[in-house]
């Protein structure tokens, strides 16, 4: 999916969890979510949430989704700057349960 975009934001072309699921599993995965992180301004009020949201906007993943996968979230970081890896990881949570509720609805 993601493997020939060179750089190119990710394209999930066809909303399907099996493919979110690959990229998030497959080699790509940190080098392209550290783009799309280096891409997302970034202030310093910018919470986890909002974070995410933005990096799945890169994704056009339909938001009511990505909402109910936000609540995995435990909210003892809403304070805290967000730092590549806690994102790296936490993206990687949400994405996985954006996949999988995209395979249970399909």
């Amino acid at each position: 999916m993601a493997a020939g975009l060179k750089r190119d934001p990710v394209v999930i072309l066809r909303i399907q969890g099996e493919d979110l699921l690959d990229f998030i599993n497959g080699p790509n995965y940190e080098a392209e979510m550290v783009s799309i992180f280096s891409q997302i301004g970034l202030s310093n009020d910018a919470s986890l949430h909002d974070i995410i949201i933005k990096a799945m906007e890169k994704f056009t993943v339909m938001s009511k989704i990505v909402e109910l996968a936000l609540q995995l979230l435990d909210g003892n970081d809403q304070d805290e700057p967000v730092c590549k890896k806690t994102f790296l990881e936490e993206f990687k949570k949400v994405a996985k349960h954006v996949a999988q509720n995209l395979v249970e609805r399909l």
